[in-house]
């Protein structure tokens, strides 16, 4: 019996090493998805709060999206970029955008807040998934 554990921990700690090396491409898929989610309009929990009225009219005017979604310049979501090390998956946004990002997650007396970085529940379901078959693939 215990030459049949020793495998069967042998297999587990194979199998965790293999699925670790598929993080950093989970990591990635992960900053993709909450890209898309956010340039579809829809935070954390959530539509994102709509824009101001002055804003949709001056988008109108530019021929831009009246929806908000964070990307009237795209820099802010095109830097956003996912790392992992060994089982941390982590999804930032650049040095350079640290201050939008802020700015949209915490608001200002003027405009409400749009909590976009986070992991949403179905953005959760996608990571499980992700890393369920990072473990069959292994």
């Amino acid at each position: 019996m215990p030459k049949a554990r020793e495998q069967f921990q042998k297999i587990l700690r194979r199998r965790k090493a293999e699925t670790e090396k598929q993080y950093p491409t989970i990591a990635k898929k992960m900053a993709e998805r909450i890209k898309n989610r956010t340039r579809r309009g829809f935070g954390t929990e959530g539509p994102l709060a709509p824009l101001a009225l002055s804003t949709r009219k001056r988008k109108a005017r530019e021929g831009k999206s009246e929806k908000s979604q964070l990307t009237d310049t795209r820099e802010m979501l095109d830097s956003l970029e996912g790392t992992a090390d060994r089982n941390i998956i982590t999804i930032t946004v650049s040095d350079e955008n640290q201050d939008k990002a802020q700015y949209a997650r915490e608001g200002s007396k003027n405009r409400p807040k749009r909590e976009f970085l986070r992991f949403s529940r179905a953005d959760n379901a996608a990571l499980k998934k992700f890393i369920r078959q990072a473990i069959t693939k292994g």
